[in-house]
């Protein structure tokens, strides 16, 4: 797989009711678009995009896209589904926080583990390792 050098910043990646869509930065032009399909009701997406993939999440599965095409790369469920994701990139490993549980995957992939964080009832989370932090937000649906 032939992923687009992380010095290409020519897209602006927009998430917005279950579409990943990128238009170019200079111009506007929409260059490609993408549909999450697991997603339903226009659900809100979270975005990270590194070297040269875009993460994308909506009502359930979390998608690796090709940031120059928009190309499924792979897909994978997360345990919980429907409300705001969270999610946050550290090192090989992507953290996903959804109603009050965590699942992380491996760059391939593959689901690592799951915690449903025993206790703490279903909200909005917010994931951090030192100097890498993502807020979680209310569902503004």
């Amino acid at each position: 797989m032939t992923t687009p050098s992380t010095d290409d910043r020519s897209l602006l990646i927009i998430g917005i009711k279950g579409h990943v869509v990128a238009v170019d930065r200079t111009t506007g032009v929409e260059r490609w678009r993408a549909t999450l399909e697991d997603s339903w009701g226009g659900s809100p997406v979270e975005l990270l995009v590194s070297g040269g993939v875009i993460y994308a999440t909506g009502s359930r599965d979390v998608y690796w896209l090709d940031y120059a095409t928009g190309r499924e790369l792979r897909r994978a469920p997360t345990t919980a589904s429907g409300g705001r994701a969270t999610m946050v990139l550290d090192g090989d490993f992507l953290f996903v926080a959804r109603a009050g549980a965590i699942d992380c995957f491996s760059g391939d992939g593959a689901k690592r583990w799951h915690n449903g964080l025993q206790g703490l009832g279903q909200s909005t989370v917010s994931l951090g390792f030192p100097d890498n932090v993502r807020q979680g937000d209310k569902d503004s649906r």
